[in-house]
């Protein structure tokens, strides 16, 4: 998710607390004044949340909104980002109007999350800031180049029911080139200014672009709207569709995967910089700091929490020694870790497997959840693999939302099988345990 969504996110999250919470009065000095400066803050959050969406179609079409789901939105350019900074300063002037001490409790943990992330984004917007960030538009684990196969595909937050979602998509086709182009753009701006990112990411990416464009177009997750057509499309318009969706594909997306792939294997792989930390890029000190900040919402210093870190993971390393004696492990801990790894009795004896175990495990979770929880949301839990064209860089599970109605399930997207169990499968050999080298990005 952008930087810039965060905000509204985390805040219509807290909303609803808020609009909950008991005893709203109980703070305010004079309730006349209370509803003042409450009305006042809430429609602030209602106009700020409907320019964003505006702004950037993408939000709104993942919350079930389709009143903008004919556009992508323009999301790399300079005037995108200038539009988010402009946005930005305005919500915080609005938000500085209204007095703060005449809001109840809740209120004001409203009123103070939406002041910290908008400060917390305008800083990201800075020219020293934006400088870099803008000169990274993707990388293989967040890129346009792999979230849209799957918005595109029918399994994503794109609905294809009706003749209109249809040719929403189409329209989307056209700002996905369109963002490609730019996202180039601003690639090169940063190779000029000498901000790049390393050449494992880039390469990781080509893979993953040659990976989608080896694909026939009737074999593209693009094509698969076109593989489940609704009883409310008439045969007329399916065969007009099925047209037009080849066309696109073959002459809109397809040339601009190939524009970006040939970009990045031609031109910027051979400037790209071979430390993978922050550390190696110009600039990269300033970003890591600012990144830590604004993930951790603390002053601490990225020292401070190294420290923390390494003193938990002492801490956790010492009860995982005595998990080792407890079970009658002999050898050493990282003899231990080795076993666990790759022992042949706790991998999975197939991906039909895992994917069974996961559907297991998560009927135990719904049973158990009323026994904990009084609120349970409407929006059901749906698990499945990632596509094949993105399994390989992506991590191990993640999470996408559901629209609140629960038209949409909620998804928890998963490797069918670790590269690891892969290659060991291959080989016959389990292998040993790789040290993991982790970037804040």
């Amino acid at each position: 998710m952008p930087k810039y969504a965060r905000p509204l996110v985390l805040c219509c999250s807290l909303l609803a607390v808020t609009a909950a919470a008991p005893g709203a009065s109980q703070t305010a000095p004079s309730q006349t004044a209370q509803a003042s400066a409450h009305d006042r803050l809430f429609q602030l959050f209602k106009e700020s949340d409907e320019a964003s969406l505006k702004r950037n179609p993408l939000q709104a079409l993942f919350r079930g909104d389709l009143r903008y789901a004919d556009r992508l939105g323009d999301l790399f350019s300079d005037q995108h980002y200038q539009g988010e900074k402009a946005a930005a300063e305005h919500d915080l002037t609005s938000l500085q109007a209204i007095a703060r001490d005449q809001l109840n409790a809740p209120d004001q943990l409203a009123y103070d999350v939406f002041e910290f992330q908008t400060k917390d984004t305008l800083r990201g917007l800075q020219p020293d800031l934006l400088q870099l960030t803008e000169a990274l538009p993707m990388n293989h684990f967040f890129g346009l180049h792999t979230q849209y196969p799957t918005i595109a595909s029918g399994q994503g937050g794109a609905p294809f029911n009706t003749l209109a979602d249809y040719e929403n998509s189409l329209k989307r086709n056209r700002d996905f080139a369109a963002n490609v182009g730019e996202a180039i753009t601003q690639w090169r701006k940063g190779e000029a200014e000498g901000v790049v990112d390393t050449k494992l990411t880039v390469r990781n990416m080509i893979e993953q672009l040659d990976n989608q464009l080896k694909l026939k177009p009737e074999d593209s997750p693009y094509w698969g709207p076109i593989k489940n057509f609704p009883g409310s499309i008439s045969i007329e318009n399916r065969s007009r569709l099925t047209n037009e969706y080849r066309d696109s594909i073959a002459n809109t997306i397809y040339p601009a995967l190939t524009r970006m792939r040939d970009f990045l294997q031609n031109e910027y792989l051979g400037h790209a910089r071979d430390g993978v930390g922050l550390m190696y890029m110009k600039g990269g000190d300033a970003l890591y700091r600012y990144e830590v900040q604004s993930t951790t919402t603390t002053t601490m210093s990225p020292e401070e929490i190294h420290q923390l870190g390494l003193r938990e993971v002492d801490r956790i390393t010492k009860e995982f020694d005595k998990v080792r004696k407890e079970v009658g492990f002999k050898d050493d801990l990282h003899q231990f870790f080795d076993y666990m790894r790759t022992s042949p009795k706790f991998q999975p004896k197939s991906r039909d497997q895992l994917e069974h175990d996961f559907e297991r495990i998560k009927k135990a979770v719904d049973a158990k959840v009323p026994q904990y929880f009084s609120l349970v949301p409407k929006t059901p839990l749906v698990i499945r693999p990632y596509p094949a064209y993105r399994e390989k860089f992506e991590a191990g599970g993640s999470y996408e939302q559901g629209t609140p109605d629960g038209k949409r399930p909620g998804r928890v997207v998963v490797k069918r099988a670790r590269e690891r169990v892969r290659a060991w499968q291959a080989s016959g050999t389990p292998p040993r345990s790789a040290p993991v080298t982790w970037q804040l990005r």
